[in-house]
């Protein structure tokens, strides 16, 4: 639900790394809104570069998405720390 950086844009850029020979794994939590690893965002905050009228911007914390991510990410970082 990332209205800053859509995941169809991530997914692109992904695909895009992986035709260059880049090994990538992408993890997209459905509903998680750009800043779903914040955890000073529990409340929902939209932003408007132009108020009433410009493209928005929404912030949201998610518990789940964030610890799940965490968890991938120490994941990743011990299983290639001695490389």
């Amino acid at each position: 639900a990332d209205d800053v950086v859509p995941a169809t844009e991530v997914r692109a850029t992904a695909e895009a790394a992986r035709v260059q020979g880049c090994e990538v794994t992408l993890e997209v939590y459905p509903g998680a809104q750009h800043g779903f690893d914040v955890e000073s965002l529990k409340r929902k905050r939209v932003a408007r570069l132009l108020p009433l009228v410009g493209p928005k911007a929404t912030f949201q914390f998610d518990a789940d998405a964030a610890a799940d991510a965490e968890g991938k990410l120490v994941g990743f970082l011990r299983a290639n720390s001695s490389r």
